[in-house]
């Protein structure tokens, strides 16, 4: 039986081969391209990266042997990172100006792929260790942009390990502290502690950023370690509603000969798949986020805000745990500081919109399913954990078992 990942790398170079045909691939290795040229989106050239390939190290441009094997270019599979890397930046190789990430822009200096990154590790005879590869980076004055690529990786088993090299510089030896810093050398400890954490280790050969926002709660000491088992049942009927839309949109779309011998699934908005999932609702995945009004499992609705005279969204202030009450919800947001030290000073801000934070159109609270006296817990994803539609006669204690089984102390 195929895993995912062999799954994947069939239908990656499926869909290569529909877009420029069955010539470039190789005749004994049908999952890769004969040249790295013919991996490439128009627009981009070997001439482009062939330079920052070849003085990295392992040339990824080059076939190679392994153990007396033949083996092709890494750069020509049809699901190659690197690949995936050099298409999508390729074109702003030479147009640095118009870069920009996560927000961060204005560059003169041209960007780089595979490019060395010294880490300071040193072998047994003292020498520096190998540099891994940077797939993307520019640097420029003091900022730095360093991009690393992934294309199937995340759905590929991992065994999750360091080298004994990297003990020294993450870890306290008794005679010096760690050489990283502190949250590097957290991170260090997070990653050894990962197969700790639970019996079923396979479980953790795939995380997420939802995974790793449990995972940190956890190790911080905010969580029971049972957060962690409710990843598959929140998770998994989500990943699956995701995938059956998107095979109903392939046969709809790209292959309507398969209608009349494939079965599949009706298809929703593509607000419903993208912003719409529900977690932890029985017997409903989905939902049009437009309408579901901030019940428990939903994503946050948006709502603009004013805060310090600049405009801001419901949704940015959920950097962490928030809790969110109505204009007269004065009672909730002092439980919220109270209940944070029960959960080892998990960080938990609160504020009444009306008053901490300015709602000049008076949206709030009928976005978020609840009067002025009442008040919603959301989670650092962005999700509603649970709400209190009106004022409680014990907000300390109410936000208290909220948290419990948010946090997992008390599973339902």
């Amino acid at each position: 039986m195929k895993s995912l990942a062999q799954h994947a790398k069939t239908e990656i170079t499926k869909r290569l081969r529909e877009l420029k045909g069955d010539a470039i691939f190789r005749p004994q290795r049908p999952g890769y391209v004969l040249a790295p040229k013919d991996n490439l989106i128009e627009g981009v050239t070997v001439a482009d990266f062939e330079t920052d390939f070849t003085e990295a190290n392992g040339n990824e441009l080059m076939d190679y042997t392994r153990q007396g094997v033949p083996m092709p270019a890494k750069f020509c599979a049809a699901y190659s990172s690197s690949a995936l890397a050099v298409n999508t930046f390729g074109p702003l190789k030479h147009a640095p100006t118009e870069l920009c990430v996560a927000g961060l822009g204005g560059f003169t200096r041209s960007l780089t792929f595979e490019t060395k990154c010294p880490n300071g590790l040193k072998e047994d005879n003292g020498r520096p260790s190998l540099p891994p590869n940077l797939d993307v980076l520019v640097e420029e004055d003091n900022r730095i942009l360093a991009i690393e690529s992934k294309f199937i990786e995340p759905i590929c088993p991992k065994n999750q390990k360091f080298s004994p090299k990297y003990e020294a510089p993450f870890r306290d030896s008794g005679e010096h502290p760690p050489d990283a810093e502190p949250e590097w050398a957290t991170l260090y400890e997070a990653v050894l502690a990962i197969k700790k954490l639970s019996k079923d280790k396979q479980r953790f050969q795939r995380l997420d950023a939802a995974q790793l926002i449990k995972l940190a709660l956890v190790l911080k000491g905010h969580a029971h370690s049972d957060l962690l088992d409710t990843y598959e049942e929140e998770r998994k009927p989500i990943a699956r509603f995701t995938v059956e839309q998107a095979y109903s949109r392939y046969v709809l779309r790209t292959a309507p000969w398969l209608q009349s011998t494939q079965s599949f699934e009706p298809l929703v908005d593509d607000f419903d798949i993208e912003l719409g999932y529900l977690y932890g609702i029985p017997n409903q995945v989905h939902a049009d986020p437009r309408s579901t009004c901030g019940i428990p499992g939903s994503r946050a609705p948006h709502v603009w805000l004013v805060r310090d005279g600049e405009r801001v969204s419901t949704i940015d202030l959920a950097a962490q745990f928030v809790l969110l009450a109505g204009s007269d919800g004065s009672d909730w947001v002092r439980a919220a500081t109270k209940v944070a030290e029960e959960f080892g000073g998990l960080r938990l801000d609160a504020h009444r919109i009306g008053v901490d934070i300015s709602d000049p159109h008076d949206r709030f609270p009928q976005a978020f399913g609840i009067s002025k006296e009442g008040a919603t817990l959301v989670c650092p994803d962005g999700f509603v954990a649970w709400r209190s539609v009106g004022e409680s006669k014990s907000a300390e204690r109410d936000l208290t078992e909220a948290l419990r089984r948010c946090l997992a102390f008390q599973r339902t």
